[in-house]
This record gives structure tokens, sequence and C-alpha cells, in this order.
């Protein structure tokens, strides 16, 4: 589900940096790390090779999207468990 919400905000944004090259490889990368739970710095490392110093930027604006899903599914899961318990 985190992919699902993931995937077009990190496409938009790698597109921003690179223009007209395709980012779906990066994306990708980028959504792959994430799932093994790699590291912001793992991310920013790779990413620098192609974003040059944007690496850095675009893992800070990516770990607030991250908490951010990650804290409405566990508001929205927390909301779902109330309901069920009939509170």
């Amino acid at each position: 589900m985190l992919e699902a919400k993931l995937r077009p905000w990190v496409r938009a944004k790698l597109q921003e940096y690179v223009g007209d090259e395709d980012p779906t490889d990066l994306v990708d990368f980028v959504l792959s790390t994430l799932g093994a739970r790699g590291s912001a710095a793992e991310i920013a490392e790779q990413l620098a090779i192609v974003l040059d110093d944007d690496a850095r930027l675009f893992c800070a604006k990516l770990w607030r999207m991250v908490a951010f899903e990650a804290l409405a599914a566990a508001e929205s899961a927390g909301a779902a468990e109330a309901g069920a318990d009939g509170s």
C-alpha cells in the first residue's frame, strides 16, 4: 500500500530533477530500497550519482513523505480498530 502512495510522488519528484530523462529505474531503485528498509543515506549516496547535491534534498522530502504516510496508515488502522470494537 505504501508503494501505491509513494510511487506517483517519487516519480514526479525525480522527473523534476532529471527533466526529459525517464526516471523509471530511479523510481524502482528508491522504492525497492525503501521496501528493503534501506536508509536515507544509502538512497542519497546512490542517487547522488545522477542528482548530485539534490539527492540529499530529495531524500529529506522522501523521508517526510514516508513518515506522513506511515502516520496516516497508523491513524486509519486505529480508527478502524476502534470502530470494530464498537467504541
